[in-house]
C-alpha cells in the first residue's frame, strides 16, 4: 500500500509538472508571471513557518496545521504549509535555485527576492535537515560548475554574498555597512 502510495504521488508531481510546462509554453502565462507566483507563495510559506517557530518558542504555543506537525514543531523544526520540516527544505531548494541567476548576474533582483533568500537561508538553517542541506549544497555545487563553464566566477562571488548584494539593492554604501 505505502509503495502504490508513494508511486501514486509520484505520477501526480510528474503531472502536476507537464501541466506547468504546458501552461508557459503556451505562453497564456509569462515566466515573469510564474517567476513572481513563485516568489509569493514561498515569501507567505517562509513566514508562516517562522510564525510557527517563534510563536512555539516564545510562548510555547503550537500552530500546526495538520497532526502531522506537531512534532515537527515540538522538535523546533519548521514545517510551515508541508508536512514535515523535511519536505519544507526541499521545497524552499526550488525557489532559491529559480532566483539564483537573479542573485549571481543581477538581473531584475528586487529587494523581496533578497528578503525571500534571507528568511529561506534562515529556515534552512533552523531546520538543519540532511535533504535540505544536501539539496542546497548539490545545487550551489551545479552553480559553481555551470559558472567555471561560462567563465563567471566574479559573477558567482559577488552573487552568493547576499549582504554586497543587499547593499546594492537598498542604495547602501559600502562605507554605512
Amino acid at each position: 500500500g505505502d509503495a502504490i502510495r508513494s508511486y501514486m504521488l509520484l505520477v501526480l508531481n510528474v503531472g502536476i509538472s507537464v501541466v506547468t510546462a504546458m501552461i508557459l509554453s503556451s505562453k497564456e502565462i509569462s515566466i515573469t508571471s510564474y517567476k513572481n507566483t513563485i516568489l509569493i507563495i514561498s515569501l507567505i510559506s517562509v513566514v508562516w513557518g517562522l510564525i510557527q517557530f517563534e510563536t512555539k518558542a516564545i510562548a510555547d504555543i503550537n500552530l500546526v496545521l495538520s497532526e502531522s506537525q506537531v512534532k515537527q514543531i515540538n522538535w523546533n523544526l519548521i514545517p510551515s504549509f508541508r508536512t514535515e520540516a523535511d519536505t519544507f527544505s526541499k521545497y524552499l531548494l526550488f525557489p532559491m535555485m529559480l532566483y539564483m541567476p537573479n542573485l549571481l548576474y543581477g538581473k531584475s533582483t528586487n529587494k523581496w527576492i533578497i528578503i525571500f533568500y534571507i528568511l529561506a537561508v534562515l529556515s534552512l538553517f533552523i531546520n538543519i535537515v540532511r535533504s535540505g542541506i544536501y539539496g542546497l549544497m548539490f545545487g550551489l555545487f551545479i552553480v559553481f560548475i555551470w559558472s567555471i563553464r561560462k567563465r563567471n566566477i566574479r559573477n558567482l562571488r559577488r552573487g552568493l554574498a547576499i549582504p554586497n548584494t543587499a547593499r546594492r539593492r537598498f542604495g547602501k554604501s559600502k562605507n554605512n555597512c
